[in-house]
């Protein structure tokens, strides 16, 4: 009979131990997940406050467009241009290679320019262009980050590099279009290097921005379209 509650006690015991390591654990995880929580709070807020001291950004781009039904990536380039003045957003995608194209999104009005013709239309006539239009800026000026209404948002340190990953809500309207939206952040100024955009359908989207000019003058004839 002793035997047997000697027997039980150390049962008893080892999985009290167990149990307490579990404890234990599951509170060092919770307390990691809280510590990482705290910190993509403050790399995120951290981005916001630089990104509204950002008023300009003239950079050369490439863009590599991977579609699910070719082979090869199609990659065009050029020069790209923001300007925000007045709360007012001002964008210019000049397209030089392989083809000469030409964006210019002024407020809410959108003007395009293919060889000597020009179009323009009001952004609101365009869901798509509307989202995507948003998600450029948004980037640009750190408001995407406080999108959480439409967005998971994760931030991870590599290097000198801030990775910024962005997982649509599935209520959200950007869950019509993406999957995923990756932004990579150079640590030094906190502007976009890369912006990657995965689409629903699978094709993927990928904008490298490189020789950036943060906050220099801007002509105002750069966002005409003539």
């Amino acid at each position: 009979m002793k035997i047997r509650i000697t027997v039980f006690i150390v049962i008893i015991l080892f999985a009290a131990t167990l149990f307490g390591n579990e404890v234990k654990n599951n509170a060092q995880v919770s307390h990691k997940e809280l510590d990482k929580s705290v910190e993509i709070n403050r790399l995120g807020k951290d981005i916001v406050e630089k990104a509204k001291s950002v008023r300009t950004i003239k950079s050369d781009f490439k863009q590599e467009k991977v579609l699910s039904f070719l082979s090869k990536k199609i990659v065009s380039g050029g020069k790209f241009i923001f300007e925000k003045k007045d709360s007012v957003n001002k964008v210019k995608w000049e397209y030089t290679v392989p083809f000469k194209y030409t964006i210019v999104i002024d407020g809410s009005r959108i003007f395009m320019k293919d060889s000597n013709r020009v179009t323009s239309f009001e952004m609101s006539s365009s869901r798509v262009f509307e989202e995507i239009n948003r998600i450029m800026v948004g980037s640009l000026n750190g408001t995407i980050l406080n999108d959480s209404e439409n967005f998971f948002i994760n931030i991870e340190k590599k290097g000198r590099e801030l990775n910024v990953f962005m997982t649509p809500r599935d209520k959200s309207e950007m869950s019509k279009y993406f999957k995923t939206i990756e932004m990579i952040l150079d640590k030094n100024d906190l502007t976009v290097s890369r912006l990657s955009m995965i689409e629903v359908s699978g094709d993927r989207t990928d904008l490298f921005f490189t020789g950036k000019k943060i906050n220099g003058t801007i002509d105002p004839s750069e966002f005409k379209v003539e």
